[in-house]
């Protein structure tokens, strides 16, 4: 796969499980307060299923939506079209982060209802969008990568533990499956290695096929930076999924799935150093899958 990632393993696997401390605390706080105002079960009752087969086709949609996508993005990569890959990063997580935001609103706003009935929408509406900006400042534009990367984590766990609320274990468990065997594909052989490729710094700078990394600002506001290496939003948005699920379905097995991801994360993070790039998602999803049906 290339020349493997140099880095010091004693230097960021403290920061890595400072971050999946981080993400346990957020997806437990946010899947309690989800389950206490009683958010996401209504919507599980929609959405979800039990039924193996059907959770497989939804998987698969899923799938080929993220093909469809990664797609578009290195045609634009190759047409050098960053102003249009900017914008579509930055609008479409805008508008999931607000939409979010307005769902965890609800029960504040119902509570308001009764008080100030004339000025309750303009209200939330002012609340959200100022939360919103907030941490959408810090994931896009904040300087400091500290603030960049507690920012994302927050926003991946409202992500993640509303997924992990309205969708059915087996059902989760058949996307993670799913999700997991095409990101082994994508990063190694498909779309997403190459969208790498075209961002990564060149090793021959007479090679016009790359990007400065000035130019890519916005992109990789999509990833969690410790020091050299990068993990990707989708992937601790589907870490805290599964922690939010397990909760909320067998809550006495979340010490499991912490210990899953944390073991996995550390095996990719420790073969980095011998291979150029590693999916985030096959050992800690397997791992954690693994505990969760046969512990």
């Amino acid at each position: 796969m290339g020349e493997s990632i140099k880095f010091n393993i004693l230097t960021i696997l403290p920061k890595y499980f400072y971050y999946v401390i981080l993400i346990l605390i957020f997806s437990v706080a946010f899947t309690l307060y989800l389950q206490y105002q009683n958010i996401t079960q209504p919507i599980r009752e929609i959405v979800g299923t039990k039924e193996p087969v059907q959770a497989t086709f939804q998987a698969f949609y899923l799938v080929i939506a993220s093909v469809l996508f990664a797609i578009l993005i290195l045609f634009l990569l190759i047409k050098k079209k960053i102003l249009i890959i900017q914008y579509i990063f930055v609008y479409t997580f805008s508008i999931g982060v607000f939409i979010l935001f307005f769902l965890f609103s609800q029960p504040l706003k119902h509570l308001l209802l009764k008080s100030f009935p004339n000025v309750t929408f303009p209200l939330i509406f002012i609340l959200i969008l100022f939360f919103s900006s907030l941490l959408l400042f810090g994931i896009f534009k904040a300087k400091n990568i500290h603030i960049q990367n507690h920012s994302l984590i927050i926003v991946s766990c409202i992500f993640g533990s509303i997924i992990g609320g309205i969708l059915e274990f087996i059902q989760l468990a058949i996307f993670l499956i799913v999700l997991s065997l095409y990101d082994i594909f994508a990063v190694s052989v498909g779309p997403i290695g190459k969208i790498i490729d075209r961002i990564e710094p060149s090793e021959n700078a007479g090679n016009s096929q790359r990007f400065s990394s000035a130019e890519f600002d916005y992109v990789r506001g999509m990833f969690l930076e410790l020091d050299k290496i990068e993990i990707g939003i989708g992937d601790i948005v589907l870490y805290s999924a599964l922690l939010s699920n397990t909760l909320s379905i067998f809550s006495f097995k979340v010490f499991l799935a912490i210990i899953g991801i944390s073991i996995g994360g550390f095996l990719t993070i420790f073969l980095l150093n011998k291979f150029k790039r590693l999916p985030g998602l096959p050992l800690p999803v397997f791992i954690t899958l693994a505990f969760l049906f046969f512990l």
